[in-house]
C-alpha cells in the first residue's frame, strides 16, 4: 500500500512539475537577473546573466516558447513568467473568456488594457487557473503576477485592501498548487506585509524614486529576494541603497527589452 501511495504522489508531481522545470523554491537574495518582456530571449540575451551562480530571467508567459524556457533551464537559469492577473488585455489568446461584468476602466497609458473586478473571484479564478496551467506546462518556475495591487488604482470598482489580499492569496495558492513560485509585484506597505508569507520573492518598480522601498525589508528578513528596477533614477543614486538593503537592483528602460541593462551588483 505504501509503495502504491508513493507512486501516486510521483504521478501527481509530474502533473505540476514538468520534467524541464528546475527544482526551485524561495528565491534568495543575490541573483544575476534580467527582466525581458518585450522580446523573446536569444542566446545572446540569455548570456547577459552569466554562466555561473544564481541566475534568473523574467519573460512573458504567453509569448515565450517552451523551447526557449527549456534552453534557459539547461543553462541553470530560473525562469519567471509574467502573467497579467489584475487587468484584461484585448490581445491575449484568452481575451474572450472574460465577461464584460469584470472589465473596468482602461489603464492610463495602456489603451488595450482594462482593470478587473477582482471581487468576482468565482469568475476570474478559473480563467487564471488555466493561465497557470499553461505556465506550468511550459516549465515556468514561477509567476510574476502583474497588477496585483490594483486596489490602489482608479479601476472603476470600489476595491479594498482586503479584496486585493483575498484575490492575491488565491492566485498564490493556485500557483503553489502547480509547483510554481509566485512573486509579489509592487504593492504598498500593507499589501507587502500581508503577502510576504504567501509569496516567494518580490519584484518592485521604482521604489527608490517614490521612497517606497522600506516595506520590502520583510522579504529580506525572511531570506527572500527583492528584484528591484529603476527607470529614471541614476545608478549612482539608487544602487548603493539597493546594495545596502540586499536588493537585486537593475537599471532598465520601461520597454523591457534585453538591453539596456545595468545591474547594481
Amino acid at each position: 500500500m505504501r509503495k502504491i501511495l508513493m507512486i501516486m504522489v510521483w504521478i501527481a508531481s509530474l502533473m505540476y512539475f514538468p520534467s524541464h522545470a528546475l527544482a526551485v523554491g524561495t528565491l534568495t537574495p543575490g541573483y544575476n537577473w534580467n527582466w525581458q518582456l518585450a522580446t523573446t530571449p536569444t542566446d545572446a540575451d540569455i548570456a547577459l546573466v552569466g554562466t555561473t551562480g544564481k541566475r534568473m530571467i523574467d519573460v512573458d508567459m504567453e509569448e515565450t516558447p517552451a523551447s526557449v524556457i527549456t534552453k534557459m533551464h539547461t543553462k541553470g537559469i530560473v525562469v519567471i513568467c509574467y502573467m497579467e492577473t489584475g487587468s484584461w488585455e484585448n490581445y491575449r489568446s484568452d481575451a474572450a473568456s472574460f465577461p464584460a461584468s469584470v472589465k473596468g476602466k482602461t489603464l492610463n497609458g495602456y489603451p488595450d488594457e482594462r482593470y478587473l473586478d477582482i471581487r468576482q473571484l468565482a469568475v476570474l479564478r478559473p480563467i487564471m487557473a488555466l493561465r497557470l496551467d499553461r505556465a506550468a506546462s511550459k516549465g515556468c518556475d514561477g509567476i510574476e503576477p502583474d497588477i496585483d495591487d490594483g486596489y490602489l488604482e482608479p479601476t472603476g470598482f470600489p476595491l479594498t485592501l482586503q479584496d486585493q489580499i483575498t484575490y492575491d492569496r488565491a492566485i498564490a495558492d493556485d500557483a503553489h498548487a502547480r509547483g510554481m513560485m509566485i512573486l509579489l509585484k509592487n504593492g504598498a506597505g500593507p499589501l507587502v506585509a500581508a503577502m510576504e508569507s504567501y509569496t516567494d520573492a518580490a519584484l518592485n518598480e521604482q521604489c527608490n524614486q517614490y521612497n517606497e522601498c522600506s516595506p520590502y525589508k520583510v522579504f529580506i528578513d525572511h531570506g527572500k529576494a527583492v528584484f528591484q528596477v529603476e527607470y529614471s533614477v541614476g545608478v549612482s543614486n539608487f544602487c548603493p541603497k539597493d546594495n545596502a538593503a540586499n536588493f537585486d537592483g537593475l537599471k532598465k528602460r520601461p520597454a523591457l527589452k534585453a538591453l539596456p541593462r545595468t545591474p547594481c551588483h
